[in-house]
């Protein structure tokens, strides 16, 4: 299910967390429930190939390669949340 948040597009599905996406300048966000364990957990499997803004974002550059694996993997981690998140690394 798509929405608009913050006149951004907003993802959702029922077993999973939103997933924003904003534009700023020449790089994409891609945020996350800061309350949820997302973020920490992106960065701890992904810290050498994502970029992260605080507890809220992956953030990627457009005059960068778009880092394909991290990001589907981030991806459905936060779409199936609510099934992974009592798992040690939402089960990554």
């Amino acid at each position: 299910m798509v929405s608009i948040k913050w006149e951004e597009p907003s993802h959702n599905t029922i077993n999973g967390s939103p997933i924003r996406v904003g534009f700023k300048g020449s790089s994409c966000y891609l945020f996350f429930h800061c309350q949820s364990k997302l973020v920490s957990t992106f960065r701890e499997l992904y810290f050498h190939t994502l970029t992260f803004e605080g507890n809220r974002a992956i953030v990627l550059n457009s005059e960068k390669p778009l880092p394909e694996y991290p990001l589907k993997a981030c991806i459905k981690l936060a779409l199936t949340y609510h099934s992974v998140k009592h798992l040690p690394l939402l089960g990554a």
